[in-house]
């Protein structure tokens, strides 16, 4: 990677929070509205969803890490 790239790169991560940041001012009490399904049994189906997602990445994360770990 050429060296422009890469500082480029590390100057976009760099203001990546500020930026967020900063959208989330500039869009608070516009009249956004969030959008989530009216019944709670599909948020809940959603949540699970997530939650089933995270704990099989970290499952995965402890065995397949540790045994890549090991062969180092």
């Amino acid at each position: 990677m050429h060296r422009y790239a890469a500082r480029v790169r590390a100057l976009r991560l760099f203001l990546m929070p500020f930026c967020v940041s900063s959208f989330a001012a500039l869009v608070k009490d516009a009249g956004y509205v969030l959008v989530f399904p009216p019944s709670l049994a599909d948020n809940l189906i959603g949540l699970g969803a997530i939650g089933s997602f995270l704990v099989a990445k970290r499952l995965l994360h402890i065995f397949v890490g540790n045994s890549q770990r090991e062969r180092t």
